[in-house]
């Protein structure tokens, strides 16, 4: 990737890591959250993270935080990329 697309750095995000507690992880939800919403409904992206436990809790914090459910999505543990990709093109 080119550096113009690579990774965002939000200076006031906690460093996350496996030590990191729930009052950093809700700062984390909270902020992304912030960015979230202040964008137009149609907006897509993607937010990596390193585990499905991960995805799904960070999912719930970002709800929690004021976004639609509906606005995030979590593929079914161990769907294929073509698989994900190829059920999201059908259901658009």
């Amino acid at each position: 990737f080119a550096s113009e697309r690579r990774l965002v750095h939000v200076p006031e995000c906690p460093v996350m890591g496996y030590k990191s507690g729930d009052k950093d992880k809700d700062k984390q939800a909270s902020i992304i959250a912030k960015y979230l919403l202040a964008l137009p409904n149609d907006w897509e992206g993607i937010i990596h993270s390193t585990s499905w436990a991960q995805a799904r809790d960070l999912k719930a914090r970002i709800t929690k935080a004021g976004v639609r459910g509906e606005r995030l999505y979590v593929p079914e543990q161990g769907a294929s990329s073509s698989y994900i990709l190829g059920t999201q093109l059908r259901s658009s």
